[in-house]
């Protein structure tokens, strides 16, 4: 949750990430506020991605879901309009699919 890149023995600390590792309990408390934090599954093989963003998608949280238990995968500041972009779909993709299975 504080290293970045894409190959594990690689990753380096990355301080943004370090400076708010308090941060990801606290998405994780307010997540069922809805005004709060916007939470979504991603389907991910044989496991569940629960995405948790703040209202406006500059933080994510994602939490492995393995069914018997669920794993802290990832916390980060997004900083590019067009990742918050692509998350504010996703959020919209998951929320038309919610529906469909209500109606």
């Amino acid at each position: 949750m504080v290293t970045e890149g894409k190959v594990e023995a690689d990753r380096t600390p990355d301080r943004a990430r370090l400076e708010r590792i308090g941060w990801p309990r606290a998405v994780i408390a307010h997540a069922d506020v809805a005004s709060r934090v916007r939470v979504w599954c991603v389907p991910m093989g044989r496991d569940r991605r629960w995405h948790l963003a703040l209202s406006d998608f500059s933080y994510l949280v994602v939490l492995a879901d393995r069914g018997e238990f669920v794993l802290p995968w990832t916390a980060f500041c997004v900083d590019r309009e067009h990742q918050r972009e692509k998350l504010r779909k996703a959020r919209s993709a998951w929320d038309a699919m919610v529906q469909r299975q209500k109606s």
